[in-house]
């Protein structure tokens, strides 16, 4: 991407920011997709957290709880229990499970099974069963006070131990052909990163697979009257880009380089993303055309007359994959959270396969490597 590109970005998504009051599709420096997954696993944990300060008030105060564990509600309170102190494990988890199944449980139709009770950090780990008749609904861990008279349901955080924040990557399905899908918008800084960290990526694994190119659309970006559409959407506002009407172009000018000339997509991609930027992406990209041998013609006539008909199946992928920003990227149904660098990428795809193809095993380039994606992204 050239310097005038990042700059022009910079100050167009400024000018968004501020006049067209869009804050759901500004730019952002984080992490987006089940990537932009991080801020709000960030956020669950906090309440969490928060949460368990309400739960600790509880107990020291005696309230009553208002709030019990069933398949529906996984809220528990820490509640006081009237036992002896100095019962050992095993009592404590029997009057604990006793305690819950009176007060609790019982008025919820299911009931609480003790599976094992043992001393561990100088407090009771109790680890019982809630069912609901010969049906188990859930397992669960609680923790009673070494005197027996508190019992407290909920995480326990080890405060000798650093706090993981980083998400975790959801199981990946394998398959024979893996399904590899890149969601970017073509002028998204972040989006053009993840292309070129992917370009070596495809052009090394070869025919092993396949890397389909999508993009992020918007039919609602002006909705509201906080933007005119006419300068960010094309078919009277049914199908617009955060970066303007010229993004929504060039989104479908690649869309059918990928129909009509699709071995020659990375090659016009790569030109694009090196050489253009939005502002002059309306005569830039003959030049992209003419460098990877492409019919120009053709191009400019699919975009005149198809436009619509190529971007109608992006707002469904979109929508079907849960894509919220530009990079994201798909593979077998699952979105990747792994790192942006081409060999990062390369891991991921390959992890998917059945029977890895010889390929997987050669190395991206040393050069490839030294260009690696950042994280962030746009959307």
């Amino acid at each position: 991407m050239t310097e005038e590109h990042q700059q022009h970005h910079e100050h167009h998504a400024q000018e968004v920011h501020e006049h067209h009051a869009a804050p759901e599709h500004a730019a952002s420096t984080h992490p987006t997709g089940l990537a932009g997954k991080q801020q709000e696993w960030m956020i669950y944990l906090v309440v969490a957290l928060v949460g368990g300060l309400v739960i600790g008030f509880g107990v020291h105060a005696y309230i009553t709880p208002t709030q019990v564990q069933t398949p529906q509600n996984n809220t528990f309170y820490a509640t006081p229990i009237p036992v002896q102190s100095g019962i050992g494990a095993e009592a404590a988890g029997s009057k604990a499970v006793a305690y819950l199944n009176e007060n609790i449980l019982a008025a919820q139709g299911v009931n609480a099974v003790l599976k094992n009770a043992t001393e561990q950090n100088g407090v009771y780990l109790i680890t019982l069963e809630i069912k609901n008749g010969t049906q188990t609904l859930q397992q669960a861990q609680a923790y009673a006070t070494n005197d027996g008279k508190l019992l407290i349901i909920g995480s326990a955080l080890n405060l000798d131990e650093e706090l993981d924040l980083a998400p975790k990557q959801a199981e990946i399905p394998k398959s024979d052909n893996p399904d590899v899908k890149l969601f970017v918008m073509s002028f998204c800084p972040y989006g053009s990163q993840a292309e070129q960290a992917m370009s070596p990526v495809v052009k090394t694994l070869g025919s092993a697979v396949e890397v389909e190119p999508h993009f992020v659309v918007y039919g609602d970006y002006c909705a509201g009257g906080r933007c005119n559409e006419t300068q960010y959407c094309i078919a009277n506002g049914t199908y617009c880009s955060m970066h303007g009407i010229n993004e929504v172009r060039e989104d479908v000018r690649q869309l059918c380089v990928w129909k009509y000339a699709k071995a020659k997509w990375w090659d016009y991609t790569d030109y694009v993303n090196e050489n253009c930027n939005v502002g002059n992406i309306e005569t830039c990209w003959l030049n992209a055309s003419q460098a990877a041998g492409l019919n120009s013609t053709q191009i400019s006539a699919c975009l005149a007359n198809e436009a619509e008909a190529l971007l109608a199946p992006e707002v469904a992928l979109d929508e079907a994959n849960q894509v919220q920003g530009s990079p994201t990227l798909v593979i077998n149904g699952v979105q990747f959270i792994g790192g942006r660098t081409p060999e990062s990428f390369k891991g991921g795809i390959c992890g998917a396969f059945n029977t890895q193809p010889s390929a997987c095993s050669q190395n991206v380039s040393a050069s490839a490597q030294a260009s690696a994606a950042t994280t962030g992204g746009c959307g």
